[in-house]
């Protein structure tokens, strides 16, 4: 598979802040994605919690699986001072073969 695209989710405009992304910086040869953000606002506080941050967006080459691995997440508060970041989990994409489907269409 091939990185297409990474483009911001709901949750960095979650409270109300605009966000823009910071990137997307995609290298299929090397297999990476480097991709950021920051918020501007009134809104005292940015999202804490649960959320989608950011949409990756991958083309299917062949049938096949491979393996995803997130790593170096970085979060800061508004005064640019380092947070906690919790667990980042691993995931696997599988691509299945393709199968073609007929459809009997019955003429009158």
């Amino acid at each position: 598979m091939e990185a297409v695209a990474a483009s911001l989710g709901d949750f960095p405009e979650s409270t109300g802040r605009d966000a823009t992304p910071l990137g997307s910086d995609i290298d299929n040869t090397a297999g990476t994605i480097t991709f950021g953000a920051f918020s501007l606002g009134a809104t005292p506080a940015g999202p804490n919690g649960n959320g989608v941050p950011a949409v990756l967006t991958f083309r299917a080459l062949a049938a096949g699986g491979t393996d995803l691995t997130f790593q170096d997440a970085q979060v800061s508060d508004r005064a640019g001072v380092s947070q906690p970041v919790g667990a980042l989990q691993a995931g696997r994409v599988v691509v299945g073969s393709v199968w073609k489907v007929y459809i009997p269409i019955l003429v009158r």
